[in-house]
């Protein structure tokens, strides 16, 4: 009985462990995609203003 409860709780240990490096994984992942598209989204946006501003200074 000991030796079948110590296996169990080694597995539950592993899959707890397995799970958290899961979560983990997905926050990181998650977070480099948000800091990736606001990245992008601040260099176009930039970008657009730039070439705006350039149009609108040519206009004058």
């Amino acid at each position: 009985m000991v030796v079948a409860a110590c296996g169990q709780l080694e597995v539950m240990v592993v899959m707890v462990v397995v799970v958290v490096v899961v979560v983990v994984v997905v926050v990181v992942v998650v977070v480099v995609v948000v800091v990736v598209v606001v990245v992008v989204v601040v260099v176009v946006v930039v970008v657009m203003v730039a070439v705006i501003g350039r149009s609108v200074a040519d206009l004058e």
